[in-house]
Order: structure tokens, then sequence, then C-alpha cells
């Protein structure tokens, strides 16, 4: 009898508490990250959106705004947002520039790959130097981290794909 109470506690915890949870992780999340979210599973190389979404039900973001300090090219100005996308195995990240505007987003390809070692992330692919790697590798570790429900495609949002 007591087994089957806690039984039944657990199903109705897994099933009505849990996705309140999530949902509510999502909600701290700004409503243009969310469509900046979709246009990149839309836009994304293959390889890439199977590393970032594969069949998982939420996918991690790190979220910054505006100008990276020490760095150069991509998209500019203080509207842009920084969106990197954690590898659902965790060890690798990529990270997206792109600009919401009115019933559409920007996305620049120019942006960077980091992997994590045991002494943290160090960027692998973009353009720069060793000083914009640190540059971008100190930004992300800086960036606040959000995990989001997988977003649907893009209905009615019109992804520009930039520099691809």
């Amino acid at each position: 009898m007591r087994v089957s109470v806690i039984v039944k506690f657990a199903l109705v915890w897994s099933v009505l508490v849990l996705p309140l949870s999530a949902a509510a992780q999502d909600d701290s999340v700004p409503a243009d990250v969310k469509r900046i979210v979709s246009c990149v599973k839309a836009l994304a190389p293959k390889d890439i959106q199977s590393e970032i979404f594969g069949k998982a039900g939420r996918v991690t973001v790190r979220v910054g705004m505006g100008p990276i300090s020490g760095t150069s090219g991509g998209l500019e100005g203080d509207d842009v947002r920084n969106v990197a996308f954690v590898a659902r195995n965790g060890r690798r990240a990529f990270l997206f520039f792109a600009r919401p505007l009115p019933g559409k987003v920007e996305v620049d390809s120019l942006g960077y790959e980091l992997e994590k070692a045991a002494d943290g992330w160090h960027v692998t692919e973009g353009n720069g130097g060793q000083a914009t790697y640190e540059a971008i590798k100190q930004y992300f570790e800086s960036m606040p981290q959000y995990s989001i429900l997988k977003p649907a495609s893009p209905r009615t949002l019109q992804c520009v794909r930039l520099h691809y």
C-alpha cells in the first residue's frame, strides 16, 4: 500500500510539476532570444543543428548583448544579440551573432566554436588571433545560461542568413 502511494506521487510529480518548472525557465528568456533560437535552428548547417538540437526537448543557450570587448567583425551595434548554443554533450559550443528586427531576424555565420577542456572553455574556430580568442572565451564564460524548450520552426518570422 505504501509503495503504491509513493509511485502515484512520483507519477503525479513528473506529469504535473516538472513541466511547470521547465516552463518557468523558458519564461525568463527574452522573446527576441527565442526568435533567434528558432532562426538558428532553421539556418545553421545540418551538422551543427544536430549537435545543438538533436532529438532533445531542451536547448542550452548563453545570451549576451552588444559588442564584445576585444573583438571586431561580425554584426556590430548595441542591438546585436550574442547567442551561444551549448552542444547536447556539453563539450562544444557555437556562438552566433544575430539582430532581431520587426518581423525578421538576421543571423550572422561569422561566429566562433568553443570546446570544453579540463581547464575550461577554449575557442577552436573563428576569425581573429589569440587575443580575440581569449576575449571570446572570457565573454562566453560570463554569459548567463538558460535551458529552453526546443523551438518549432519559424512560420511567420523571416530568418535572414548573413555571410553563409
